[in-house]
Parts: C-alpha cells; sequence; structure tokens
C-alpha cells in the first residue's frame, strides 16, 4: 500500500524570505535546531538555504552578517508534491544524496518538509538506503 508524503511530512516547517539577512538566518538555524531553511516569497517556495550555503558562500569568503540570503542561496531546491508517492521521493532522495525535501502543494506552496528520518520513523526504512538521523530539522546536500 503506498503512503502519500502529506502523511509523514513535517509540517511545523522555519522559513526564510529572500531579502532577510544572512545573520537573521543564521540566528534562525540556531534558534530551531536546523541546518537548512527553505526560502519562501510569501507561501511559494524559492530555494533552500543550508548551513553549508552559509559558512562556504558567506563566511569563507567574508560576506558581513548583513548580506542578503538571495545573494548566497541556491537558485531553487529539489522538491515533491504533498501527494506523491514516499516510496519513489524515498528512492529520490537516496539517489541525490538528500536528507531533506521541501515538500509543495499543487499550487506551489510549502506545507511541509520531509527527511529521512521522517520515513525511516514512520515509514518504510528500507526506502531509504543507510539514512539513519531521526531529525527531521537537519539539512540536505545542497550544491
Amino acid at each position: 500500500m503506498s503512503r502519500a508524503v502529506r502523511e509523514l511530512m513535517s509540517r511545523d516547517v522555519v522559513t526564510i524570505a529572500p531579502s532577510d539577512t544572512i545573520g537573521h538566518a543564521a540566528q534562525l538555524m540556531h534558534r530551531h535546531g536546523v541546518a537548512a531553511l527553505p526560502i519562501c516569497d510569501g507561501a511559494r517556495l524559492t530555494g533552500l538555504l543550508t548551513d553549508r550555503d552559509l559558512a562556504v558562500r558567506a563566511l569563507w569568503v567574508g560576506k558581513p552578517p548583513y548580506t542578503l540570503v538571495r545573494e548566497v542561496a541556491c537558485d531553487g531546491a529539489e522538491c515533491c508534491f504533498d501527494d506523491d508517492d514516499v516510496a519513489e521521493i524515498a528512492r529520490q532522495m537516496r539517489i541525490a544524496q538528500l536528507k531533506l525535501m521541501p515538500v509543495i502543494d499543487h499550487q506551489h506552496r510549502l506545507v511541509g518538509m520531509l527527511s529521512r528520518g521522517d520515513i525511516a520513523a514512520r515509514g518504510k526504512p528500507a526506502a531509504i538506503g543507510n539514512g539513519r538521523s531521526n531529525d527531521t530539522r537537519r539539512g540536505a546536500r545542497h550544491d
């Protein structure tokens, strides 16, 4: 029996706007214990900012804390729909080596996040390969 992503995803998602600063992003990541923030223009997903983006694209090159998120984040984000099949999305995450995937509805609004931990805790563990994290808030590989 297939399961929809919406059955396993985390709905309590901390987001950031493209016009916010990386200093604010770092504060949010620290306060909420997350390693990635979906970037939303209103409710519409436009990208994903990871702790790696902050380290490599901001800190390493000396960008100040008032640098805008849109200047250091990758454009776009691999995502899935809330009615997609969990087993298929788990396979895609394994192939792409993603730990976390934003979930959107068919109006392209962010509605949640799906992690390997969500799938392992409530889904079919065999579907995610060797992912072992139960933390639904850890970030994705986003190069």
